[in-house]
This record gives C-alpha cells, structure tokens and sequence, in this order.
C-alpha cells in the first residue's frame, strides 16, 4: 500500500509540475484598484507620450485598458513599459509567445516602426509586425519568442534575466490616443524533460502494484 500510495504521489507531484510549466504572466487591466498597475510609457527621444488608465472600454469592454497619449506630438516613438511581474528569469517562456491586444482611438497617420522590445543581461532584441491597427478596432498582436522573429541578440541571453519589455504605443504621426489591453506571455505548456521522466516512473510503479495485486490471487489458487 506504501509503495502505490508513493507512486500515486509521483505521479500527481509530475502533472501539477507540468501544470506550472504551462503558466501564463497576464495583464488584463480589469482591477480598477490597481489602475495602471506599474506599466508606464515613454518616447526616449522627446519624452512626449504618456500612459493612462481607463476602467471601461477594454476587451471585455467592461474591463480597463491601458491608454497611451501624446497631445504635442515631438517625433519618436512612444511605447508602453511593462512592470516587474513581466521580468526576470524568463527561460522557460522561450518558444512561447507574447501577445496582447491593441486599439488606436484617434488618429489617422500611420507609421511603421518596431513593435517589441526585449532587453536583458544588457542586450536587446526587437521585433516587427508591419501591423497597421488604425481603423481595424482592437486588434491582436502575438509573437512566438525565437530567434527567428527578432532582430538583435540571442532571446536565450536576454531571457534568462529581462530587465525590460518595451510594447509599441505610438502609432501616429501626429497627436493621438491608442489603448492596450490583456497582454500575455505564455509558455509553450510542454513539460520538462525530468517531468516526463517522473509521470514515466510514477505510471509505471502504479501499473507494477497492479499487476502484482491481480497476480497474487491466481498464486495463491494454485
């Protein structure tokens, strides 16, 4: 009984680990308490876009969202920061992807320009989606984090210790208003490879107690 009450044990141990490997960092701006929550927004040429808060009008639109603003438009681009909940060791999010959902309420005036910084162990790498969101309602931006969609250094370098996330907010050449909302980073929920070792162990020490608990009647009537 010890020995299947060990091995259930495992098991259960090995599926709540490969549960938390599939965890998600997510920011929905849906607690009016927390507001902004820590993001906060920056153009680092002039200093001239700004970050907000609204309780409604978000995705769901009874939730909150982000608001990103310039009213003196200076040149540069403007993005939103992300707060500390997004950053550290991140290596288990490698292959995953950060998404997050978009909308540009006033202004016409689009242009093109990277839409994600990564930065960390003092490298960076950025990525472009050539996505004009303005007139499209919110729309959904998502990256897979591989190498293969960024320009710049190595993810693996800089995720092992990200210092900043950087989102594109600005999107208008002149003054305007855009809103973010329900930003995610997942990982690619595939557990370790010592996690599949222990479910192995764990199933097989259960199907062992079984074959013995069936095998031991037909001994004994023999």
């Amino acid at each position: 009984m010890l020995k299947i009450r060990i091995a259930a044990t495992a098991v259960a141990f090995a599926l709540s680990t490969a549960h938390a490997s599939a965890g998600a960092i997510v920011e929905d701006f849906n607690n009016v308490a927390a507001g902004a929550n820590g993001w906060t927004a920056v153009d680092a040429a002039t200093n001239d876009y700004h970050a907000g808060y609204s309780a409604t009008g978000g995705n769901p639109a009874s939730g909150g969202y982000l608001v990103g603003f310039e009213n003196d438009p200076l040149g540069g681009t403007g993005y939103w920061i992300a707060p500390t909940k997004f950053l550290g060791d991140l290596s288990g999010y490698a292959g995953g992807t950060l998404s997050y959902d978009l909308k540009v309420f006033s202004g016409t005036s689009y242009f093109s320009d990277v839409d994600v910084i990564l930065t960390g162990n003092g490298k960076s790498a950025s990525w472009t989606s050539n996505i004009n969101p303005v007139g499209d309602g919110r729309v959904n931006f998502g990256v897979q984090l591989k190498d293969a969609n960024f320009t710049g250094s190595s993810l693996a370098s800089i995720l092992s210790d990200v210092t900043e996330i950087q989102i594109r907010g600005e999107y208008i050449s002149g003054s305007e208003q855009e809103g973010l909302d329900n930003v995610k980073l997942m990982t690619t929920g595939v557990p370790e490879p010592s996690t599949w070792a222990m479910l192995l162990l764990g199933f097989a020490g259960l199907g062992l107690m079984a074959y013995r608990r069936k095998s031991k009647p037909a001994l004994m009537a023999a």
